[in-house]
């Protein structure tokens, strides 16, 4: 079996070695598939376009996990490997505590020093990087991004495609929608509703110019 991370900039690199790290048996190459940059070779691993993948590869011989950080490309990209029959790697987390007391969808991403202490349900595509701290009971829709030192207390709600920035810290019992950007070393207090963007401490709701777009 094959590991193919899909996007090969800064974070496919973090995620790269997360991945080599704990690779032992579980594939045979990991690879990365990125269509914008025109390298073939990132750090001795070669890179593929997706359509090359698809002439190349047959869907039972390779796996996906994505390293974007952007949850609409996210999105985007899981939808376009799904829809190809391509499947998507089981959980990459090198702590093993957290893989037993909890739930992940497909192709999720904890990193290293993150902490999931038990019964939280993470979903499909998500990305947990490290140093963070999941707290009980949390529920982290799927496509989304919680960045390094993001903390969240127990039966937190975190929806679909919405991104946790650095530093960020959201109260026990919070409910975040989908679509939300959470600015980096925010605290907050209260309830955030669907496609909002909040910033400061404590949290408050501004416009958001870039129409969800984090970078």
């Amino acid at each position: 079996m094959k590991l193919a991370i899909y996007g090969a900039g800064g974070q496919g690199r973090v995620l790269l070695r997360l991945a080599c790290e704990l690779n032992r048996t579980r594939w045979n190459e990991i690879l990365f598939v990125d269509d914008v940059i025109s390298e073939r070779n990132v750090m001795g691993h070669k890179v593929y376009p997706f359509t090359e993948v698809t002439k190349i590869f047959e869907t039972e011989e390779i796996e996906f996990v994505i390293s974007l950080g952007e949850p609409s490309f996210r999105q985007q990209l899981f939808e376009k490997v799904w829809k190809a029959g391509y499947r998507f790697s089981a959980p990459l987390d090198p702590n093993e505590e957290n893989l037993k007391y909890n739930h992940f969808g497909k192709g999720v991403v904890v990193s290293n020093n993150v902490l999931i202490p038990n019964n939280a349900d993470i979903g499909d595509n998500v990305y947990i990087a490290n140093n963070a701290s999941i707290g009980h009971d949390t529920k982290i829709g799927k496509h989304s991004f919680i960045a390094c030192h993001a903390v969240m207390g127990g039966n937190c709600l975190i929806g679909d495609g919405s991104f946790i920035g650095l530093n960020a810290t959201i109260k026990d019992h919070i409910k975040i929608g989908s679509n939300v950007i959470v600015s980096i070393g925010a605290c907050v207090f209260d309830d955030l509703p669907d496609d909002s963007k909040a910033i400061g401490n404590p949290a408050r709701i501004v416009p958001n110019l870039k129409q969800q777009k984090i970078f």
